[in-house]
């Protein structure tokens, strides 16, 4: 990833990070402070579980397909991409239909609705409320918070099955691809594998629920593997952090880019980053090795996967660029010379044919096809890895 474009994207995830976790109310300031860390490690620890789970993950993928190139790379139609847009908005039908009518929602607002009505102080009968100020106990409050975050979790279920049937079989199969190709894109915080990106190897029912029963047992490894780059992450916002206050300037954009200068040449930093690629590196090797061990895959699906890190087709080239930050053209339909999307369409075109025949060049200490995974599978496909089905 280009230094500019990496840097930048996390100054911005850490100013949208840093806002909203703090609980009033806490009896002691210390508290306070060690509520708010563990609610921003909840938080990142929520995030990623959405792009590893295979209910949520294709999210990742959605919101990724803001971006114009890639709707042309894969396909997409504008009346796709509203259909998506509309799935994932929360206050519109495809989502309240499916919350209104799950179970599983209805009992957690009711199991809600019980504990508020006890409350000492009422809430509201208008908007909402924040459960910090019904005047709960301790335990009680606890729950409350847990069954917010339970249905929030819900919510986004009910976001990503609304999205599903909008692409073509065709689209899915791309972009799951995609997103096997991409996975060192995801360094910054996100689990390099999803099981549900394997269904691009185009798996049988039996190949799917062998790995929903992998997906459920590797949960122990996905936890520790979470802690350890939630962590890491809040180190890598308290670094940033440090280094923006020491700015100087009268904006916080001139902070912003003074800041992004200091954190280009810092060691730390690098080391911090360097820490979260390699742990990703890991769990994705790991979690590909035990479907080694299982036998999940055939060899010929072996063989195309490894075909794919070789040598990745051309959309998934489009979609690596812009997971790294490096965009073609702006999310708003504009080129990056600020002409509308109309009058520089062909520019567009020849940016898109110029990038390919620039090649694929991953960031510097990114995953290339070779390293670490692919060249396990190499070595050690004839013994390590048991063989598959022929």
């Amino acid at each position: 990833m280009k230094t500019k474009f990496f840097l930048l994207t996390l100054l911005c995830l850490f100013l949208l990070s840093v806002t909203g976790h703090a609980q009033p109310g806490m009896p002691t300031p210390e508290e306070q402070q060690a509520a708010a860390q563990q609610a921003k490690k909840d938080s990142i620890k929520s995030s990623m579980r959405l792009n590893w789970n295979s209910r949520t993950s294709n999210l990742l993928t959605m919101s990724v397909l803001n971006d114009p190139d890639v709707r042309v790379a894969f396909g997409v139609s504008d009346e796709q991409y509203e259909q998506i847009l509309d799935a994932q908005h929360p206050l519109k039908e495809p989502v309240m239909s499916r919350m209104q009518s799950s179970p599983e929602v209805q009992k957690v607002e009711e199991t809600m609705k019980a504990i508020v009505d006890k409350a000492p102080n009422p809430p509201p009968t208008t908007g909402g409320y924040v459960p910090q100020m019904l005047g709960l106990d301790g335990e009680s409050l606890k729950k409350l918070l847990d069954l917010q975050k339970v249905r929030n979790s819900l919510m986004r279920v009910a976001s990503a099955e609304a999205c599903l049937g909008i692409l073509t079989p065709e689209q899915e199969r791309k972009i799951n691809e995609s997103l096997l190709v991409s996975m060192e894109a995801l360094e910054i915080g996100r689990p390099l594998v999803s099981p549900r990106m394997f269904e691009a190897l185009d798996l049988t029912d039996a190949q799917k629920q062998q790995m929903k029963i992998l997906e459920q047992e590797f949960e122990p490894e996905l936890e520790k593997h979470l802690e350890n780059i939630a962590n890491a992450r809040i180190k890598l916002g308290d670094k940033i952090s440090a280094t923006l206050q020491k700015q100087e300037g009268e904006t916080l954009r001139e902070k912003a880019e003074s800041a992004n200068k200091d954190l280009a040449i810092d060691p730390e930093l690098k080391e911090i980053l360097d820490d979260i690629q390699s742990r990703q590196k890991a769990f994705a090797t790991q979690f590909m090795a035990e479907m080694g061990k299982r036998k999940i895959l055939t060899n010929e699906q072996w063989a195309r996967l490894q075909t794919l890190f070789d040598d990745p087709p051309e959309y998934a080239k489009v979609f690596g660029r812009v997971l790294r930050g490096e965009h073609l053209t702006k999310t708003n339909g504009s080129s990056e010379s600020g002409e509308s999307s109309s009058s520089s369409g062909q520019k567009g075109n020849d940016k898109r044919e110029e990038s390919r025949s620039g090649g694929w060049q991953p960031g510097p200490g990114s995953w290339r096809p070779g390293d670490a995974i692919p060249e396990q599978y190499r070595q050690e496909r004839n013994s390590r890895f048991p063989r598959g089905t022929e």
